[in-house]
């Protein structure tokens, strides 16, 4: 089992045989529940828990960036739509 900080955010990884490595991902400054769970396998695909039970599913690095991309184009689009209304915080993780 190995442990990393990164940007405000404390994550565990956990190796499972060859096959893959599990991830659990918390806040630093909360009360340690999780706020993504998830594995990559050693074929690159992803599988990513959020604590609403949503899933995210991808097969390849790319497409992991590809859907990551976007979701940032949204949150942007989102201050430039909202204008002057847009009160988003950007710094949750520090």
């Amino acid at each position: 089992m190995r442990h990393k900080r990164w940007r405000g955010l404390y994550i565990t990884a956990t190796r499972h045989y060859e096959v893959y490595v599990e991830y659990e991902i918390t806040r630093l400054e909360q009360d340690g529940d999780a706020v993504i769970r998830g594995t990559v396998k050693y074929d690159g695909c992803t599988d990513w828990t959020f604590p609403e039970g949503a899933i995210w599913h991808t097969c390849t690095r790319k497409e992991l960036q590809k859907y990551s991309d976007m979701l940032m184009m949204c949150f942007d689009w989102t201050k430039e739509i909202l204008g002057k209304h847009w009160d988003g915080d950007e710094t949750n993780w520090g």
